[in-house]
């Protein structure tokens, strides 16, 4: 335990002597998740209805793979944002600021990206012809970096918040480094502008998030754990996960394969935790819900 705090006191100091030189070079944050965001539509009685339940820390955009592929398929999308301020994230309070977007109506499909495939489940619970879509998620929060586990997952409060307020003041290109050491991309140089593209938007979506959310989202994350239900489901579900994705590894997507009766795994080869879905599996996607 002391070794543990040691590093984190070193990574604190740091890191506030990295802030100082940001507030020098006054690094400017963009605002992607604000000009981004798709409106909350409530569904309608007249089309088939998709429920896309985002992750951490980004809603989904119009531009994202999984928003063509419904919205090209004339499905009405509704797509909750669960950092809004008028709930606070826990399964019971998140399940009905949903239930309120679905406006009494059940959805064909159901999808999950990681944060919110551990809210899908108890979606799908009250709506066993519904589809399950789970992306890039678990029955629970694990993942293959040690540090997070133990800060993230099992911080207390306080020391949450001062990580998360000196985290948030870093300047995106550090936080390209870190992503970038954690995660090791595999890319050719075409798909480098790609990813870079992708790590200022993933930052810019972080720092939009107040930090009281930041803490609700870390108590969510390490008191949830969908075993036992996910063991009632009777949706029939696909799953889809990637080899190379360490904040939800694809042994958390086998581990939902077994306990959910009626689905299907998919894991792709050189997937990082953000690109798991893509148009190459939309194929996949399109033989599930047809069938």
């Amino acid at each position: 335990m002391k070794k543990k705090n040691t590093i984190l006191l070193i990574i604190i100091i740091l890191v506030t002597i990295i802030l100082i030189i940001n507030r020098l070079t006054q690094d400017k944050k963009e605002n992607f998740c604000i000009d981004k965001m798709i409106d909350n539509n409530l569904a309608t009685n007249n089309s088939k209805t998709v429920l896309l339940i985002h992750g951490y820390p980004e809603p989904i955009y119009e531009d994202s793979y999984l928003y063509k592929f419904f919205k090209d398929r004339d499905y009405n999308i509704i797509a909750p944002y669960l950092f809004a301020p008028e709930f606070k994230l826990t399964k019971e309070e998140a399940k009905k600021y949903i239930e309120s977007k679905l406006n009494n109506k059940a959805p064909d499909v159901i999808v999950g990206v990681s944060m919110g495939g551990l809210i899908a489940p108890q979606i799908a619970l009250d709506y066993p012809t519904s589809k399950l879509v789970m992306i890039a998620t678990g029955p629970y929060v694990k993942t293959n970096v040690e540090i997070l586990n133990d800060v993230v997952l099992n911080g207390e409060p306080k020391l949450l918040s001062t990580v998360f307020r000196i985290g948030k003041s870093i300047p995106t290109w550090l936080y390209s480094i870190f992503y970038k050491t954690f995660n090791h991309p595999k890319v050719t140089d075409s798909e480098r502008i790609l990813v870079e593209k992708h790590i200022r938007e993933n930052w810019s979506c972080v720092t939009s998030i107040p930090v009281e959310e930041d803490i609700e989202v870390a108590s969510f994350l390490a008191s949830t754990d969908n075993t036992e239900l996910l063991k009632k489901l009777e949706n029939k579900t696909i799953i889809f996960a990637g080899d190379s994705d360490i904040m939800m590894p694809a042994s958390l997507s086998t581990k939902l394969n077994d306990f959910i009766k009626n689905s299907k795994l998919i894991i792709s080869k050189d997937r990082l935790h953000y690109s798991v879905f893509n148009e190459k599996n939309y194929e996949d996607l399109d033989d599930f819900l047809s069938n």
